[in-house]
């Protein structure tokens, strides 16, 4: 039986460069996901995500359903629903990267899949 699991991730742009964190467990780049929390909206979640990860507040700006995307890990359909999100302050994680460098950076799936679009749109 195949199960389906919604996660969403937070998009932190400034200056042409996005947030980003190093998985050392996978060795790879990704920006803040997280899976939902019972009742709460996948923009919620994102928001949470990018808190949490950066210690700082945000608002999420916009859905990014073009960046939306399904993949499937060992019997299970992950669908990513990215949103734009503001952040308030500067972070105590992550690493600005430029937007321009996504592509030569080892990244988590489902961000591999939408890297061309990111670079063409962000």
């Amino acid at each position: 039986m195949c199960m389906v699991f919604e996660i969403s991730g937070g998009l932190v742009v400034r200056e042409k460069k996005i947030l980003m964190t190093f998985d050392d467990e996978s060795e790879k780049w990704s920006v803040p996901t997280s899976e939902g929390e019972r009742g709460e909206l996948s923009a919620e979640a994102a928001l949470r995500a990018v808190e949490e990860m950066t210690g700082c507040g945000g608002e999420v700006s916009r859905y990014r359903r073009r960046f939306k995307t399904s993949y499937e890990i060992e019997e299970e359909t992950i669908t990513w629903q990215p949103f734009s999100i503001e952040l308030e302050g500067e972070p105590d994680q992550g690493e600005w990267v430029p937007i321009s460098e996504l592509e030569e950076k080892e990244l988590v799936t489902p961000m591999d899949q939408v890297t061309d679009e990111l670079v063409d749109r962000l």
